[in-house]
């Protein structure tokens, strides 16, 4: 019974495409399966919402500057807080712990050996960039942990930490009734995060995966 099947695609026109053949197979009129992209069924299943920019750039600046009493102007806060938000979701994606994705640059081996000369930071004393740098990751750390819990606290995420919420919280996932399959098709890759969610819904739905094996 296609009325009770999702199907979770890569785009939106590859709805299309699949309304298309199956138009063809069933010879005329039939009740459609939905079709989406997977972060719209990610919304679909989440109970809050996925912020929009402007909102979410808003409440990062507030969290920088009363949380982690940064002193960055608007500004300047604009001028890397699109690179600080695509390392949050990064770390959501991935389901890394915070904790240790922002700890102390001098346990981090790869920096050490990407230019010891310039960038050591077992020498001492440091130079003045260095400890600029030190601070500003230091800040970013903390404004990771408070940025995701005004998330959790608001129940309005970014995607990533959507993805990451549901899949470390399974009992908060919204139990459609009405659907009796949910297939993810021609999906090229997922994160770790998106890996564990769906993990989680084949618990709750009958999951089917169709890969492109193009």
């Amino acid at each position: 019974d296609l009325s009770r099947v999702i199907v979770v695609l890569p785009t939106y026109r590859a709805r299309l495409f699949l309304m298309r053949y199956l138009h063809t197979l069933k010879g005329g009129a039939f009740w459609a399966p939905r079709c989406m992209i997977l972060p719209d069924w990610v919304r679909s299943v989440l109970p809050g919402r996925i912020g929009g920019e402007l909102e979410l750039i808003m409440a990062m600046f507030e969290q920088y500057r009363t949380v982690v009493e940064g002193t960055d102007s608007f500004e300047t806060f604009l001028g890397w807080y699109a690179t600080a938000l695509r390392d949050f979701n990064d770390v959501d994606a991935a389901l890394a712990p915070g904790k240790m994705v922002f700890s102390d640059l001098r346990n981090i081996r790869e920096i050490e050996n990407w230019d010891p000369e310039a960038w050591s930071y077992n020498r001492n004393p440091l130079s003045e960039t260095q400890e600029d740098f030190l601070r500003f990751w230091k800040q970013l750390g903390a404004l990771y942990h408070a940025f995701a819990a005004w998330q959790d606290e608001q129940a309005c995420w970014t995607y990533a930490r959507a993805a990451r919420f549901l899949s470390e919280n399974p009992s908060v996932i919204q139990k459609e009734d009405g659907v009796d399959c949910i297939y993810f098709a021609g999906i090229a890759g997922y994160s770790a995060a998106e890996r564990k969610l769906i993990r989680t819904a084949s618990e709750l739905w009958k999951v089917e995966f169709v890969w492109d094996i193009d």
